[in-house]
């Protein structure tokens, strides 16, 4: 097989990879979860400004909301059609883990900004250092599969 050949899988097995994709990253997201949790019970956390303890609250719902999404493909399968895969079901639950991504993206941002803060007590500097992960994982988890895609739509195989 050639490196720029393409396989279109099965219908059976696009759903399988789907699912696969939801276990491989829910543990990472559900990790996040826990010690987002933990950190609230934590001393330092009082120690935080009001604010970031805000923003943790955000970041921690952010974080909820990709859990949410990301185990949703399971749920929907197992009740909506639990002896059948269509079409439907592989772009609903292909849509609802791209979606889980984004939020997590912006809970990984927000909580980077309070922990660079608290570690380097600049505002600035660790607002710049969470903007360029944003920015970084925006470009890899959306804009470069986009582009892949748009290439090989377009005939660039």
């Amino acid at each position: 097989m050639k490196a720029n050949q393409i396989e279109t899988l099965p219908l059976k097995d696009r759903f399988k990879e789907t699912l696969e994709e939801a276990r491989v990253i829910l543990p990472g997201i559900q990790a996040l979860f826990g010690f987002q949790f933990v950190a609230v019970f934590n001393n330092g956390f009082a120690k935080l400004e009001a604010s970031d303890q805000r923003l943790h609250i955000v970041a921690l719902f952010l974080t909820a909301l990709s859990v949410v999404s990301s185990m949703a493909p399971a749920a929907l399968h197992r009740q909506a059609q639990p002896d059948q895969v269509s079409e439907r079901l592989v772009k609903i639950s292909t849509c609802l883990l791209t979606f889980g991504m984004a939020p997590l993206a912006i809970a990984i941002a927000l909580d980077f900004y309070i922990v660079s803060n608290v570690v380097l007590h600049d505002v600035g500097v660790s607002k710049l250092l969470a903007m360029a992960l944003g920015l970084l994982l925006i470009l890899t988890w959306f804009i470069f599969p986009w582009s892949v895609k748009r290439h090989l739509n377009e005939g660039g195989r």
